[in-house]
């Protein structure tokens, strides 16, 4: 689960999430060309770290993000 622990005007909420998803994204690209992951595997990695964890942690009653099965596109 990723917190940006911002507090006060909107721009540090922002800002961090932003930093923490591109983070994220660095980390697992250089995990996935390293072949430790498959990309599907870091997909779910980033769901559960970005969304599922928060849902089980909280017992929020919402579903689960799955990744898409098509072609990633950015």
């Amino acid at each position: 689960m990723m917190s940006t622990d911002a507090v006060g005007f909107a721009e540090p909420y922002y800002l961090s999430a932003m930093w923490g998803r591109r983070i994220l994204f660095l980390a697992l690209s250089s995990i996935v060309q390293g072949g430790d992951l498959t990309l599907p595997e870091a997909l779910h990695v980033a769901c559960g770290l970005l969304h599922n964890n928060a849902l089980r942690l909280y017992r929020l009653n919402m579903p689960s993000v799955r990744h898409p099965s098509g072609p990633i596109t950015t």
